[in-house]
Formats: structure tokens, C-alpha cells, sequence
């Protein structure tokens, strides 16, 4: 299996937010989620 060189480095997708499709930095800003379906967003 040949590894996706598009993907993040560290294996792992990146998040994005489910309104507006930019990816998330929770390091930064605040991000809130639907724990039912799991879907994450900026905080408005």
C-alpha cells in the first residue's frame, strides 16, 4: 500500500470545518463539535 504524500505528515487527516470547509487550528481559536455525529466547527 503506497502512503498519500498530500495527506498531513504526521499521518493523520487535518480537520475541517464542517460550514465554511477551512481547517481548523484548535490551537488558536475555539472549535466547538456535535458529539452525537462528530462534526467540528469554528466558534462564532
Amino acid at each position: 500500500m503506497e502512503l498519500d504524500h498530500s495527506k498531513a505528515s504526521n499521518g493523520f487527516a487535518k480537520s475541517i470545518c464542517t460550514i465554511c470547509f477551512q481547517e481548523l487550528n484548535p490551537i488558536i481559536e475555539d472549535i466547538q463539535s456535535i458529539s452525537i455525529c462528530g462534526h467540528v466547527f469554528h466558534e462564532f
